[in-house]
């Protein structure tokens, strides 16, 4: 595994059983139905799919604050406490601290023929550039994304650090109040590098590096895909004294000290 990972800085891993993400589902049901409900709105459907996708549609802010609170629920804090998830991503960081910081679940929602949810090329050193030791895992629930339908990544791109970026909000150009804030790095940038779309199956994780250049895809099907996002942070060098894993330097409410001791 550890070799594996070195080698291509990713990994696939089996990490969650079926009974933990169905308990997950069911949290997340419920957390939707309430947002119609509270909208003075109806739906028949259970499936999360359908309820997903219609409250989308609906109010998209208001499914939003769903996955919030699905992330922050109890069943939440257990996906992010799983035995495996935790046992893999310290091997990756060489650490066996158990004082190391988990960020997420997050959950991202693929909706067909729709740009509003999805990322553009980018590599999480951007978005986190204080944090020297932390593995992404992106793992797909519900169904297996192994038909060109899981994310792309840039073979090789973990070799260089990220640092340029264009910020903006919105995609393909196309600013949408509830689109995401782009930290893109432009197509020239990592065109050297090969575009593979790994298979991975529901339940399975996805680790790669900190500097892996990645990104959403355009899935040309009817299907609402789902997935959910972890990091797992090792602060031991960490230049910093923060406790937020997002902690951005520039805006002086970085905290940190003269002479700080990291290796």
């Amino acid at each position: 595994m550890i070799n594996n990972f070195l080698k291509n800085e990713f990994i696939i891993e089996k990490i969650f059983d079926e009974k933990e993400i169905q308990e997950f589902e069911n949290t997340f049901l419920k957390l939707c139905k309430m947002q119609i409900r509270k909208l003075n709105l109806k739906i028949k459907s259970s499936k999360i799919q359908n309820v997903a996708n219609f409250l989308g549609k609906k109010n998209f802010s208001a499914l939003n604050e769903a996955c919030l609170m699905a992330n922050n629920s109890s069943v939440g804090h257990k996906l992010a406490s799983n035995k495996k998830l935790l046992e893999i991503s310290n091997k990756l960081l060489k650490s066996n601290n158990s004082s190391n910081i988990i960020s997420g679940p997050n959950i991202f929602i693929n909706f067909s023929n729709s740009k509003i949810s999805k990322y553009t090329w980018h590599s999480e050193q951007i978005w986190y550039p204080k944090r020297r030791n932390f593995v992404n895992i992106w793992c797909p629930i519900f169904e297996d994304r192994t038909k060109k339908n899981s994310i792309a990544i840039k073979l090789n791109s973990h070799k260089q650090n990220w640092f340029n970026f264009s910020e903006y909000q919105g995609y393909d150009g196309k600013y949408n109040k509830d689109s995401l804030v782009q930290y893109e790095i432009p197509e020239n940038f990592v065109k050297k590098y090969r575009t593979i779309i790994p298979k991975v199956k529901k339940n399975e994780g996805l680790f790669f590096d900190r500097k892996i250049v990645h990104r959403s895809l355009n899935i040309k099907n009817k299907k609402v895909l789902f997935a959910l996002s972890f990091r797992v942070h090792d602060y031991t060098n960490d230049m910093t004294l923060s406790a937020n894993w997002a902690d951005i330097p520039y805006n002086r409410k970085s905290f940190g000290i003269p002479d700080i001791n990291v290796n």
